[in-house]
């Protein structure tokens, strides 16, 4: 801001030819330059390779997970903040695992499913015998309203 001010009533100097014209300009191409993960920039230090670990390991449980989606994942559900890079690598699962697994899977759900309906179930029957009640006592309340007014 200072430096605005002491030049205040200074000309602004026009753009020289020092510059050549952009279109004059040498552009390198993306393939020109050397990349650290390309095998063109590859320059062998260990900074600039990628490590990618085997698995996740949540240290609050020992849990072991294939990827970073399935570790957030857990993060998520579980609350666990814990978690480090795994040199293991988890076997992918082959056809048979696989349908195996999500046999399981649908297995569990039909009996979450069929414990959640019996429980609405008899939450149903025991708001129906509640409301049954609660007539009956209102029935009773106006016959002795009734009484009382007859009396």
């Amino acid at each position: 801001m200072d430096w605005l001010i002491s030049h205040e009533g200074e000309e602004i100097p026009l753009p020289s030819d020092e510059h050549p014209p952009i279109e004059e300009r040498k552009t390198e191409s993306f393939e020109d330059k050397e990349h650290p993960f390309t095998e063109a920039g590859k320059t062998g230090s260990p900074e600039l390779t990628e490590h990618t670990p085997g698995s996740y390991k949540c240290n609050d449980c020992n849990k072991l997970f294939r990827d970073e989606g399935s570790m957030m994942f857990h993060a998520a559900k579980s609350g666990h903040e814990n978690f480090s890079e795994s040199e293991e690598v988890i076997a992918p699962l082959t056809p048979e695992e696989r349908a195996k697994k999500t046999a399981e899977i649908r297995e569990k759900i039909r009996a979450v499913r069929a414990k959640k309906e019996e429980q609405e179930k008899k939450e149903q029957i025991e708001k129906e015998r509640r409301r049954r009640e609660e007539g009956k006592k209102m029935l009773e309340n106006r016959e002795k309203q009734k009484e009382n007014e007859l009396r």
